[in-house]
């Protein structure tokens, strides 16, 4: 698990992702934040819809990016493995790299038992790996459901790889110009609710296709 989150969190793909405020200088990472509170609040006791209510939840205040969602899962390994290395120590079973205990983290809840903790980390970690998190990504995305708002009703019937295709340029579009990726979404949607044909009206026209710089100019890019 831990060669796994270092491998699926590179610092090409971190150093992009929002971070929280701390002064002058840069803060600890959003989403990473956002995983240690589910953890921290959920006991280690994970499942599918306490997850997504919770993103849910979190969301109705701040819209995670989508480059947040597909690092959640990872920043939830990351977390849970901390905990499960702290509860491992506290039982005396000998952990050496990558599992070493500098890296373990203090349990939040002192009347939760060592090996209750074990047993709880050890399954929330098999849930992460079997969660489906193409489907999650897109269920929770602001991006997604402004997107599926498409006026030609064309997105929603499209492949994954057509609709992520859409969602980089949303992405690459929101970092370009530090418009939010929601309203740039919902921009290229109003476009198209203008258009004057069944092209125009197709949110894809103003992503992918020649109405790309209009959607650019409307954006200040």
């Amino acid at each position: 698990v831990a060669r796994q989150v270092g491998d699926e969190l590179p610092r090409g793909f971190v150093r992009p992702l929002p971070r929280l405020a701390a002064g002058a200088t840069p803060g600890p990472l959003r989403v990473d934040q956002v995983a240690r509170a589910l953890i921290a609040e959920t006991r280690l006791v994970l499942d599918p819809d306490r997850l997504r209510g919770w993103i849910d939840a979190y969301q109705a205040v701040v819209p995670l990016t989508i480059a947040e969602l597909w690092a959640l899962p990872t920043m939830l390994r990351a977390c849970v493995l901390r905990h499960l290395v702290r509860f491992l120590a506290d039982l005396d079973v000998p952990i050496g790299r990558p599992l070493d205990a500098s890296v373990a983290e203090p349990p939040t809840w002192t009347d939760l038992a060592p090996a209750v903790g074990v047993e709880h980390a050890v399954r929330t970690l098999r849930l992460l790996d079997v969660l489906d998190w193409q489907r999650f990504v897109a269920d929770a995305s602001r991006v997604e459901a402004a997107l599926r708002a498409d006026p030609a009703g064309v997105y929603p019937g499209m492949d994954f790889a057509t609709r992520d295709a859409y969602r980089r340029v949303v992405e690459d579009l929101a970092w370009a110009t530090g418009v939010p990726e929601v309203d740039v979404a919902e921009r290229a949607v109003a476009l198209a609710a203008g258009g004057d044909d069944d092209r125009r009206g197709h949110v894809g026209h103003y992503l992918v296709d020649a109405g790309r710089a209009t959607l650019e100019a409307a954006l200040g890019y």
